[in-house]
């Protein structure tokens, strides 16, 4: 029975499978650069920005001034708000929206009536960016706690990695243990440390030389990761004054991680040993947490709780086995994407604290 606790900190890091360190660098730079969190994937993003683009160019050069119309577009779902003169204004709008290339659905709350003053459509200054975002103070103190939280559950988690335990048992004597922990975690500290600093140095790069610049002059880094992928990188001229603004910057997280050498002006082989080395550091985790995971339910489960009389035979078949059957369960639950990766980690390191 004292091995359960182990064995619950084992099975919780098979959501790590895909390289736990590598993978927690990666998204928490991407998770410090980004501003507020949003659940839809990076392509969905750039399709409803493109959607918004669209339509309101459309209703631009169909009705110029006459009308006020708001596009509003989510997972493909659009929603358009403002004033229109009349009737049939108000129906080629709409017919005008839903003809739109990629529009799922269209939610018409337009208004039949004089156009609202520009004073009466400008709000407040909205801040950039919170610390810890909430509707209310006891909401941004709950956001304030949860973050406390994680770190105390990456700190504890990290202490109970396979990879750390697995310190104490192949070392001769107590004192070699402590020195190969204690080297473990310093450099494993040095990794974490990267990813908010990672964070820092890529958006004061977006802002000082991205943001503000010409679309007829953008970076050489922006071209061209823009034409690998739209989905990691889109700037459109919504506005089109010929001025890049943030809100027309459509970035995916793994960007933050592949583009860094480009925009800090290493040449372009960089990004791809970048990406190898984050490979092989998912593979390299993925073998050791596959191995740990199968020995604990062979060994700990069912050697010790099972079967105490089974052969060496035995249980190394069964941890062959297992190591395939958990293999093939981490590959098929990564398949349904639960979540996002940064919880994913979250949780598993949460696991191992509780443990």
């Amino acid at each position: 029975m004292k091995r359960l606790p182990a064995i619950g900190a084992v099975l919780g890091l098979a959501l790590l499978l895909g390289g736990c360190a590598a993978v927690v660098v990666g998204a928490g730079a991407a998770a410090g650069y980004s501003v507020y969190e949003d659940r839809r994937s990076s392509g969905t993003q750039v399709e409803d920005q493109r959607i918004e683009s669209r339509a309101s160019s459309a209703i631009e050069q169909r009705f110029g001034w006459n009308v006020h119309v708001n596009v509003t577009s989510y997972n493909r779902q659009v929603l358009i708000t403002g004033e229109v003169p009349d009737a049939v204004t108000h129906a080629e709008v709409e017919k005008l929206v839903a003809t739109t290339p990629g529009v799922r659905t269209l939610s018409n709350e337009l208004v039949i009536g004089p156009l609202s003053s520009l004073a009466a459509r400008t709000g407040g200054p909205r801040p950039h960016a919170e610390a810890f975002v909430g509707k209310d103070e006891a909401a941004r103190n709950t956001a304030r706690l949860n973050f406390i939280g994680i770190v105390f559950c990456m700190m504890f988690g990290t202490a109970a990695l396979p990879h750390i335990l697995m310190r104490y048992y192949t070392t001769p004597s107590v004192q070699q243990a402590r020195v190969s922990v204690f080297w473990s975690l310093f450099f494993i500290f040095l990794l974490y440390f990267t990813a908010p600093c990672l964070a820092v140095l890529a958006k004061y790069d977006m802002y000082s030389n991205l943001v503000g610049s010409s679309f007829a002059s953008l970076p050489a880094w922006a071209a061209a990761w823009a034409k690998v992928d739209p989905g990691l990188l889109n700037i459109t001229d919504i506005n089109k004054d010929g001025i890049v603004q943030w809100a027309e910057v459509v970035i995916g997280g793994d960007l933050i991680v592949l583009a860094t050498p480009e925009i800090a002006g290493l040449p372009y082989v960089v990004s791809g040993l970048v990406a190898a080395g984050g490979l092989a550091a998912a593979l390299s985790t993925a073998d050791g947490l596959l191995l740990t995971i199968a020995n604990a339910l062979s060994h700990d489960l069912y050697y010790k709780m099972i079967d105490p009389q089974a052969s060496t035979a035995r249980r190394v078949t069964l941890s062959k086995t297992l190591l395939v059957v958990v293999a093939f369960v981490a590959a098929y639950v990564a398949a349904l994407k639960p979540a996002n990766i940064l919880f994913l980690v979250s949780a598993a390191f949460s696991f191992a604290a509780a443990a």
